[in-house]
């Protein structure tokens, strides 16, 4: 069985909605696997949704973080990296499935460096 692992998008979706051709991330994506996989999901849904973050992690083993594995911001790769939950727009995926803030989301998590 896989682990179960969270997409984790870092901004809201802009108002002009999707950009770009979206015809060849089937051909592009289906060739790769494991954190491959993964940071070339996380390039093309920057690029494609204009977002400044976007990454990949597993919460741990506790329940109390997250272990990145892949992700894309400002532009270029992320290096793996772990964060604790708590304070941060994702502290509620330990007890439900989705977490949406659409709006004021710094002020919401002042504490959140992201």
């Amino acid at each position: 069985m896989c682990p179960k692992v969270e997409i984790i998008v870092g901004q809201a979706v802009p108002t002009g909605g999707l950009r770009g051709s979206h015809q060849g991330p089937a051909t592009t994506l289906t060739p790769l696997s494991g954190d491959a996989f993964h940071q070339a999901v996380c390039h093309h849904l920057a690029d494609a949704l204009g977002l400044d973050y976007v990454f990949v992690g597993r919460i741990n083993g506790i329940g109390t973080g997250v272990d990145v594995v892949a992700g894309w911001g400002r532009g270029e790769p992320m290096v793996p990296f772990a964060y604790d939950l708590a304070g941060t727009p994702c502290c509620k995926l330990t007890t439900q499935a989705s977490a949406i803030y659409p709006s004021q989301i710094q002020s919401l998590f002042p504490k959140d460096e992201l």
